[in-house]
């Protein structure tokens, strides 16, 4: 079985340093692979989730994406 890793610090990272609807636009840029993964996220199911697990392609490109949109890098 895949590792799986939380990326709900990543989007809490994204929201502290992006706009207002930083959690929308992430989704976005990640709906490609998320489809592919047949994975459903909103930013609601987001926050109200404690945590948020993915496989490690997933969490890349939530990173990158969220590091893309922010302008800042992601240290977690």
């Amino acid at each position: 079985m895949d590792t799986l890793y939380d990326i709900k610090p990543i989007f809490e990272f994204a929201k502290a340093y992006g706009d207002v609807k930083i959690v929308d636009r992430i989704l976005i840029k990640t709906l490609p692979i998320l489809l592919k993964n047949k994975l459903e996220l909103s930013a609601a199911a987001i926050d109200e989730s404690a945590v948020v697990s993915v496989p490690a392609e997933i969490y890349q490109s939530v990173k990158v994406a969220a590091e893309d949109l922010t302008n800042k890098t992601f240290a977690g």
